[in-house]
């Protein structure tokens, strides 16, 4: 698992209102034929700030059955500042394959996200 930054490369902040990009790999053992992915984001001070999920009601993942990458992609990432860590588990009809606690700590770092000369004000999102 990795979090890519606008030119593709592996890093580990974000700016405030910036894109989330995250490129997970697969190697399975058997063929995954309806693979759900989900991530959940905690703050590391604790809780759940925010979850993803492929839909449940279309196939947006063929089938794996060889090593492959998925990409997720959050355009204006919604959190304050802070520290985060990525929960990620894989399912398929409804029965969990694997989950990786803590897969990934990654920082959002404060700044002019709208222009307006300050950075994050108060509050436990943000939005354009």
């Amino acid at each position: 698992i990795e979090l890519l930054d606008s030119e593709g490369s592996p890093c580990y902040t974000i700016p405030l209102g910036g894109c989330f990009r995250l490129r997970i790999e697969f190697a399975p053992s058997a063929i995954i034929n309806n693979p759900l992915i989900g991530l959940g984001i905690d703050a590391l001070a604790g809780g759940r700030v925010l979850s993803l999920h492929t839909p449940y009601s279309s196939q947006t993942i063929g089938p794996i059955a060889t090593p492959c990458y998925a990409h997720c992609e959050v355009t204006d990432l919604p959190l304050p500042p802070g520290e985060y860590t990525l929960k990620l588990v894989l399912t398929e009809n409804r029965q969990e394959l694997e989950t990786l606690d803590d897969a990934l700590c990654f920082t959002v770092t404060d700044g002019d996200a709208f222009g307006d000369g300050r950075g994050f004000h108060r509050g436990t999102c943000i939005a354009r």
